[in-house]
């Protein structure tokens, strides 16, 4: 027997296209969904995105979710969480998150200086979600350590190398996220030598309406992998205005266990 399965990534940017990124998720219909720089917060007298994680959980009524907090924001009086997100129309048995190399920071000041996010911590969420047919599939939620150009670092070298073995000697492999990173290094090598990308050729993976760095907005750093036991049917990156990102948008085949 064999099924589908329908995975979207998203940055949602903070939640600054809230309403237009929770319509587009709605018409996409995902089962699974995984989403970065994703707030919240407890306070609803403060302003409707940093409550992006309430306001999509009480939207998506049908899926179940985990959160994974990479800090809370001292510039926001430390009321604000920001992290990943994935949310799942399958039970969820399992959720962990590591950290890259800076840990989990309560009220985080922000960059310093402005413009520099070197310093910010990153995590990988690792959800187990179980599939009816398939069994567990292990989903690796990644949001990727920042530096001024795209390139290779010990860093990021040292993150990938994390990746891959968090996946290893699963069977049903999903990784996707943002990794502020450009495909033509050794660092994504490392993942591409294991698993399967699911977006080789993109160019980009922004929103130009919204993003004017002359070096990022040319780098498709938004990225989906996948294990041996998918195969690729669809693959789209659509030009949609709800976030400084474009969405990843897949369609997986697989063959169910009998």
């Amino acid at each position: 027997m064999v099924n589908t399965i329908k995975v979207v990534s998203l940055n949602l940017w903070g939640g600054k296209l809230l309403d237009e990124a929770i319509a587009y998720i709605k018409e996409q219909d995902p089962d699974i969904l995984l989403l970065q720089e994703v707030y919240s917060t407890e306070d609803k007298t403060m302003d409707k995105r940093y409550g992006s994680l309430e306001t999509l959980t009480a939207a998506l009524a049908q899926y179940t979710h985990r959160y994974a907090p990479a800090f809370s924001a001292g510039y926001l009086d430390g009321k604000v969480k920001a992290g990943n997100a994935t949310f799942s129309k399958f039970p969820i048995s399992a959720n962990e998150v590591t950290f890259f190399d800076v840990p989990y920071a309560e009220n985080w000041e922000g960059a310093n200086p402005p413009g520099d996010f070197r310093t910010v911590p990153r995590n990988m969420q690792h959800t187990v979600v179980t599939h009816p047919e398939l069994g567990d599939i292990d989903v690796l939620n990644v949001h990727g350590i920042w530096d001024f150009r795209g390139r290779d670092t010990e860093r990021r070298l040292a993150m990938t190398r994390m990746i891959v073995k968090e996946g290893a000697d699963r069977p049903n492999v999903i990784i996707a996220g943002d990794f502020n990173m450009d495909s033509d290094t050794q660092a994504i090598k490392t993942i591409a030598d294991r698993y399967t990308p699911v977006f080789p050729h993109l160019i980009t993976s922004y929103n130009v309406r919204r993003k004017q760095d002359s070096v990022f907005v040319a780098l498709a750093v938004d990225k989906m992998f996948i294990s041996k036991s998918f195969k690729v049917i669809k693959a789209e990156c659509p030009d949609v205005d709800i976030s400084d990102h474009r969405p990843l948008v897949a369609v997986f085949q697989f063959s169910a266990v009998t």
